[in-house]
């Protein structure tokens, strides 16, 4: 066990039902599939320019330990079912790692190895915190949580927002800024444990999901008796002009670019699969109450939404149809995904109700004001696909990333890259005529029709 827990306990919890999907994840993958268990890894690192006060830095992460429970979680069993429980302290445990002479050449290899690290959920700590030293005044910052003790929004928007003013704070002798956290993410738990599904909302999505099939992306899919182990990624970058145009053509039919992204997305994998009827996930942040929004913990929550191109329609009429399921999706969203997919199950016979997930994400929060110090991302290595195939929009200063992870054991990497092109294409084509039917959208080159 790492130092830097201590043995007490303050209370043990249930787990939410998000948790206890990644914790059965944990339990049937084998003891050796490293990358497998590396599956629910989440990764941020900044470098970090400047004069850098590492005894205020580690302060910082301390602190953040301290104010939230869930970094002092670890996942055990007690009568056979899965608790949480929370140590009374613990610390970040800061690790130091000087590159040496050539830095530059190592920073993705360590960033990588850390983001792969497998975590022991029974002893924990299920947080960890590199700092990267590559010369006097410029060091990478590599922080990697488990995803069963937090999600995108604890990581990227809370952990680094506080880790920020705590720096700069303790760096200038001054005290926290933070105010004292008046709930905590088991508070949350015990809420929505004890809350009743009502009726009629498991009822909407038995039946928007009733019969739907599940998306084959492969001609022979591997068992998932044995967890995916190996995952790939690749980032297309198109013109800012893209979005500009998606995002006029969005208002003028009254619909978000999220869902003229979706839309997109579901014609290509219809071209890809042969399929007219099936699924794609997406994620809500699960923080409706305003009082959770300043918590890290695993909130996020899933969203089936069912893609139905049947009768060859036009595209405007098909993304109305996209309309129509993600706003009832969205307003039936504090049902738990896990919940959905139990009372489908019996009639899919053990197939993925979900088998990818779209996500679409605008410009990224400016950069983090780090107490003088300057601050930009870096690029560093996805933990293994969790999904066959996901596909991450996000508008960028000057282009539109188009980013898929993707399980290798089921999609090729070239196929993978026509995707992203194809897709390129297609939103191309959609633009130039949006009331053409999808299976008249072409995924030639632009200038073969613009």
């Amino acid at each position: 066990m790492s130092n830097s827990f201590v043995d007490s306990f303050v209370r043990e919890l249930p787990l939410s039902h998000g948790q206890e999907r990644i914790w059965l994840h944990h339990q049937v993958t084998p003891a050796g599939a490293l990358h497998a268990r590396a599956a629910y890894n989440m990764v941020v690192a900044e470098q970090l320019s400047g004069p850098l006060d590492i005894p205020a830095l580690r302060r910082a992460l301390d602190e953040i330990v301290a104010r939230h429970e869930i970094l002092r979680t670890v996942f055990t069993t007690s009568a056979g079912r899965p608790v949480q429980r929370v140590r009374a302290r613990g610390t970040a445990a800061l690790e130091v790692l000087d590159l040496g002479q050539e830095p530059g050449t190592r920073v993705r290899e360590v960033v990588e190895e850390r983001a792969n690290r497998v975590f022991d959920l029974t002893s924990g700590p299920l947080f960890r915190a590199t700092l990267l030293r590559l010369a006097e005044r410029e060091h990478v910052l590599c922080l990697v949580m488990h995803h069963i003790v937090g999600d995108a929004w604890s990581l990227s928007r809370v952990l680094l927002g506080e880790l920020a003013a705590l720096y700069a704070a303790f760096a200038a002798g001054l005290p926290s800024p933070l105010p004292p956290l008046t709930r905590q993410y088991g508070d949350y738990v015990r809420l929505r444990r004890a809350e009743r599904i009502p009726g009629e909302q498991l009822a909407y999505w038995a039946k928007t999901l009733a019969g739907v099939p599940s998306l084959d992306m492969s001609a022979d899919p591997p068992s998932r008796a044995v967890p995916r182990s190996t995952s790939g990624l690749v980032i297309h970058c198109s013109p800012g002009e893209l979005h500009e145009c998606v995002a006029l053509l969005a208002r003028r039919i009254r619909c978000t670019p999220f869902m003229l992204y979706m839309a997109a997305y579901a014609v290509l994998l219809s071209r890809y699969t042969g399929q007219q009827d099936f699924c794609v996930g997406t994620s809500v942040a699960g923080r409706a109450e305003e009082e959770f929004e300043p918590l890290i913990g695993m909130f996020v929550n899933t969203l089936a939404l069912r893609a139905d191109l049947s009768g060859d329609p036009p595209f405007l009429e098909f993304l109305r149809r996209v309309r129509r399921v993600a706003l009832g999706g969205f307003a039936h969203a504090e049902v738990p995904y896990e919940l959905v997919d139990a009372v489908l199950q019996e009639e899919r016979g053990g197939k993925p109700l979900i088998s990818t997930m779209f996500l679409f994400n605008g410009p990224p929060a400016p950069g983090l004001s780090f107490g003088g110090l300057e601050t930009s991302p870096v690029i560093s290595g996805l933990a293994p696909a969790t999904f066959d195939l996901t596909l991450e929009v996000m508008r960028l200063q000057g282009h539109l990333r188009i980013m898929f992870t993707y399980d290798a054991e089921v999609v090729s990497r070239v196929a993978v890259k026509r995707m992203a092109s194809h897709l390129e294409r297609l939103l191309w084509s959609v633009i130039a005529d949006p009331e053409a039917r999808v299976s008249r959208l072409t995924m030639l080159p632009q200038w073969d029709f613009w």
